[in-house]
């Protein structure tokens, strides 16, 4: 739980959101996204695992190149001061 959401996965791996009471507020529709904080979370729609090198396969990472902002409603959101990403 972080910001009032956690994260759920589909059966096809698709991630989304639901609340503390287990309200799903928004479907799982994204290839990855972080734990939201300040209200937001940074998702991607593509993208894949990658192993974090000398971690003998126990620690990975998302890759992406379309990385977005998500409010808690799952709406699109513009960050306009590039420093807050």
């Amino acid at each position: 739980m972080s910001d009032g959401r956690y994260r759920i996965v589909d059966c096809d791996g698709k991630i989304g959101y639901a609340t503390a009471n287990n309200a799903v507020i928004i479907s799982p529709r994204f290839a990855f996204g972080f734990p939201f904080k300040n209200g937001r979370a940074k998702v991607t729609d593509s993208g894949h695992l990658e192993e974090v090198k000398g971690s003998d396969r126990e620690y990975h990472y998302w890759v992406s190149d379309n990385w977005y902002w998500i409010d808690k409603m799952g709406n699109r959101i513009e960050i306009e001061n590039e420093t807050d990403r």
